[in-house]
This record gives structure tokens, sequence and C-alpha cells, in this order.
């Protein structure tokens, strides 16, 4: 008597991966969904699981899992820096950069939510100018100075690599910068 046989009932952890323009750590409607970013999913021991990558809605997902605890991975995606991640419904706990570690799953679990959210590079701008009244603020008339050479600096005030000439207008624009951090400019 009593020859059973149990099973278990596969889980799954699923997620997204999405730029976050308003800064506040998580999705919003509208935000844009990145297509193609690699994740992967991880054992306990830190045996490479499986693969995948997201797809036009942003999301992936990782099926018929085992119970036990897991790691969720990205690969940080190109053109875009690291913002926050969140630990989805199944808990876990984040690991910078870009994992999510100690996903334990029970059987019939569908962990959602992991999400990994990037940031958009940012860019610093401004004008030299004739400052004609001295009064700190560019008015109608006052004409931009075009050559000048500016370097950016870092939070410290240091000089780094960086450097543009202004155009003819005085216009000139350090891009592609990490957002969240702190710069300032020498002319």
């Amino acid at each position: 008597v009593r020859y059973d046989f149990c099973e278990i009932i596969p889980a799954s952890i699923s997620g997204r991966v999405s730029v976050d323009a308003n800064g506040n750590g998580g999705y919003d409607a509208g935000e844009k969904l990145l297509e193609g970013v690699t994740v992967r999913l991880f054992n306990s021991s830190g045996t490479l699981v499986a693969t995948t990558t997201t797809n036009a809605a942003g999301r992936y997902e990782f099926t018929n899992l085992r119970p036990g605890t897991y790691t969720v991975t990205e690969s940080q995606p190109e053109g875009y820096y690291d913002g926050d991640d969140r630990v989805g419904s199944a808990g876990g706990s984040l690991l910078a950069p870009d994992s999510i570690t100690g996903i334990t799953l029970i059987t019939g679990t569908a962990a959602i939510g992991y999400d990994f959210c990037e940031l958009e590079p940012v860019s610093l701008s401004g004008y030299v100018y004739e400052d004609l009244d001295n009064d700190g603020v560019r008015d109608s008339g006052e004409a931009g100075i075009g050559g000048v050479k500016l370097t950016l600096l870092d939070a410290d005030g240091n000089p780094t690599t960086t450097t543009t000439v202004t155009g003819s207008s005085g216009f000139y624009r350090f891009g592609g910068l990490a957002p969240k951090a702190t710069y300032g400019v020498a002319e």
C-alpha cells in the first residue's frame, strides 16, 4: 500500500527592463521598455540555469523551475546607465550592480516584478557670452563668444579629460554623462 507518486508544480520568475525616466526606481506607464537585454538565472550554487532576452514589451520570464533559491542578473544595456532595480513578489535582495539574489521559490510560485530600471545619459550645456550689464543673466543683445575651450570637472572640482569648444553662438554641450552625478565646468 501507499506506493504514491508526489509531483511538484513548476515555478517561474519574471520581470521587465525599462528606462526610469522620472527617477522613481520603477516602471511607470509611458516609460520606454527595452528589448533584447540579456537576463540570466543562476541556482543557489551559482550555476547558470538559463539565459533569455527581453521581448518588445521589455519582459523576460524563466519557466518550469524547480523549487529552490535563485539569482537573476541583467547585462547592462549599452547606451544606458544603471538605475534602481526592484525585488519582486517572492522576495530576495538587491546586489549591485544588476543582480537580485535570494529569490526563494516553492512549488507553483509565479514570482513577478523582478525589474531592472535603466537611466538614459544626461547632458550639461550653456553659453559663453558678453554680459554687457554684468548681471549674470544672458539678456537679448548679449552676443555669444565662439571658440572658447571648456573643461568638464568632476564632483571634487578636478578637471577631467573631457573638453569642448563653444560654437559661433557661444553654445557648448557635454553629452553622454552619467545621471545622478555631480559635475562642474571650467572656462
